[in-house]
């Protein structure tokens, strides 16, 4: 059998083992090839050797698959397959520090202004329906329930809404 060494030229240390493996920096891939699977999750940080360093690579989806290498450049048959995203690289990528103001609404959600000028407010669909029946306001009534009948709004709001229209009929 034929072991390449420039097939997977990169080392990476996968749940305290080092093992060899190939990274594809523009798709944010990585391949090692296996023969009895590491223990990697999404969510784990594994770690790229490189000279005296490390990236550190945040695993963002896992496969692991069989008979793939075919033993071509690597004695193990099996290829674990990662998405993964550069930490380390994130640490000096420059940040949009925009200016930012926040200020208190009536529902105690917070209004957002600044960010290229946009303005982005919060306010949970059940505090808006409790408000609103608080009110005595019947048109502001009608509204909320033909929008909570609304086939569109039901499916997006789900079980929820005959909580949610008992709250304006109490």
């Amino acid at each position: 059998m034929f072991v390449n060494k420039m097939a997977y030229p990169d080392t990476f240390i996968i749940a305290g083992l080092k093992l060899k493996g190939k990274r594809n920096a523009v798709r944010n891939k990585l391949e090692v090839p296996y023969s009895v699977a590491p223990d990697v999750g999404v969510g784990d940080v594994i770690a790229q050797k490189s000279g005296t360093r490390e990236i550190l690579l945040k695993v963002m989806n896992v496969s692991f698959l069989m008979v793939s290498t075919f033993d071509t450049g690597t004695r193990h048959p099996y290829l674990l397959s990662l998405n993964i995203e550069n930490m380390t690289a994130q640490e000096h990528a420059e940040s949009n520090n925009a200016s930012t103001t926040n200020n208190g609404s009536p529902f105690g959600d917070k209004v957002r202004i600044g960010n290229h000028n946009k303005q982005v407010a919060n306010v949970r669909l059940q505090q808006l329906i409790e408000k609103v029946a608080e009110s005595n306001d019947q048109e502001a009534k009608f509204l909320i329930k033909t929008l909570l009948r609304n086939s569109t709004v039901e499916s997006v709001v789900g079980a929820s809404v005959s909580v949610l229209l008992a709250l304006l009929y109490a």
